[in-house]
């Protein structure tokens, strides 16, 4: 997990896409503010979309996923930036001449008509295609959404999982550009949340069709996203696939955001004594001899980060840290353990029933397994 400070130093939040051929979707040095530019919503968003992405949009409440989403169906026009959709700049198109299909939260079926005809409704309203015709595509997308028994039912009639099939039918009639989800499946229970997300990432994969899925849920986007763009207070922190996003966090709030049970952090100072460069804080010293170690500057305000998954129990003796098992989380086959060391909590996730509390356990963790971030939250190792 070692990396460069100057390699660290060379990423953007953006990740370069190497692939042959032109975004669907161009996002070009956005920006959207409300109230006269008193409130900045996001911030030079640079964004490319390709053909075969399902991009996940994550972040907090209020990072600016939402309103980047509404940027790109056309529902709200971005202050400055341009976008483009099949290389075409619509940045000022109205909605309805996008060719984007827009599912939303809330699942918005008429109630008076049943499940064929909203299916069927947009192409009603913006098609010159003949009944038959129309009732040809919507069979064949109730097919294989798996709803084709229901066509003519009320949609009072159908679950919440049915209604939202629904929903992604009367949006996949239309054969659009790409398809906006603004978290789609935050009213389900679990069980059908996950059904769902197994179904509509089938779903995208047989479209080949784009998707761009909004959601605050870090499990969600890491289950569903092939490209994860991670949000924060207006901008994009990083984006890359869901193992770059775990694994090489470029910001420590990304490093926080991602991974559950979260990653642990200790603030300290990078010292460098004899040739050699190391990490202190009040609770252990580790040698940084990776790859850039060199590059770092002695006597920096840093703060090292490792996830629980790579904390360990040590044998007596050889641990960088000891304390005292304050808490036990059984999660299936494993268990989250909170360590209470010297008032500082420390999770590591250990075998089932390796750990029991009250017990004094010493920890390591690999020496290649741990960043470094500097006091501005950027990854510099």
């Amino acid at each position: 997990m070692a990396k460069s400070s100057s390699e660290a130093r060379s990423q953007t939040a953006q990740t370069t896409d190497e692939r042959s051929g032109d975004p669907v979707i161009d996002i070009q040095d956005m920006t959207k503010t409300f109230d006269g530019g008193e409130i900045i919503a996001c911030e030079d968003i640079n964004l490319e979309i390709y053909q075969e992405d399902f991009v996940v949009l994550l972040g907090p409440s209020g990072c600016g996923k939402t309103t980047t989403l509404r940027c790109i169906s056309g529902l709200e026009i971005p202050t400055e930036g341009t976008i483009l959709i099949s290389g075409v700049d619509m940045t000022g198109v109205k909605p309805k001449n996008r060719n984007l299909a827009f599912v939303f939260q809330s699942v918005a079926l008429f109630p008076h008509m049943n499940v064929r005809r909203n299916i069927r409704f947009g192409l009603d309203m913006t098609s010159d295609l003949t009944k038959d015709e129309k009732n040809e595509r919507v069979e064949e997308v109730a097919k294989i959404l798996g709803i084709e028994g229901m066509l003519d039912r009320d949609t009072s009639e159908l679950s919440g999982g049915q209604q939202q099939r629904v929903s992604l039918g009367r949006a996949m009639v239309m054969e659009p550009e790409a398809f906006l989800l603004d978290e789609p499946f935050s009213a389900l229970d679990a069980n059908l949340r996950k059904t769902m997300q197994t179904e509509v990432k089938e779903l995208q994969r047989r479209l080949e069709t784009p998707m761009v899925f909004v959601t605050h849920d870090q499990e969600e986007a890491m289950s569903i996203g092939d490209k994860i763009v991670v949000m924060n207070e207006g901008h994009i922190q990083q984006v890359g696939s869901p193992y770059q996003i775990f694994n090489e966090p470029l910001t420590r709030f990304v490093a926080r955001f991602i991974g559950s049970p979260t990653v642990n952090m200790f603030d300290g100072v990078v010292t460098n004594s004899s040739g050699e460069t190391q990490f202190e804080c009040d609770r252990f010293t580790v040698p940084v001899d990776g790859e850039g170690s060199a590059e770092l500057a002695a006597d920096q305000d840093v703060t090292l980060g490792v996830r629980p998954q790579y904390i360990f129990q040590a044998d007596e003796g050889e641990g960088v840290m000891t304390g005292e098992v304050a808490l036990v989380e059984p999660q299936d086959d494993r268990d989250t353990v909170v360590v209470d060391v010297d008032g500082t909590n420390v999770r590591t996730v250990v075998p089932q029933g390796t750990m029991s509390a009250g017990e004094r356990v010493e920890l390591d963790f690999g020496r290649n397994e741990f960043w470094l971030f500097d006091r501005d939250g950027d990854r510099i190792y």
